[in-house]
């Protein structure tokens, strides 16, 4: 004769169980969380990916920038825009492998 499972056995596809926590009742995972973790991971390797490139890329523009029309009242926004991007990049970009990918 088949048992019925108690209530509290029941999979629920909607319900991760995880190891009991400090409240005394399972964990539970709601999939738009897990969903949430993932895009806002995806798009952190994301920004890393694109500020590391970036940061590889940018030198080609403002040293040829540069070297053509010096430091000067025209360029000196531009450049400082530049320059301000690059560090930028290369804080974000940072902890990005290319060999990994």
């Amino acid at each position: 004769m088949a048992s019925l499972k108690p209530p509290f056995e029941l999979s629920l596809p909607f319900v991760s169980r995880r190891p009991i926590g400090r409240t005394g009742m399972p964990d539970t995972v709601h999939p738009l969380h897990r969903l949430f973790e993932s895009t806002v991971s995806d798009g952190l390797g994301l920004a890393e990916r694109v500020a590391f490139w970036s940061a590889v890329a940018l030198p080609c523009l403002h040293v040829p920038l540069l070297t053509a029309r010096g430091l000067d009242d025209a360029t000196a926004p531009a450049l400082a825009a530049l320059w301000t991007l690059h560090v930028l990049a290369l804080l974000v970009g940072a902890r990005y492998d290319p060999s990994a990918a």
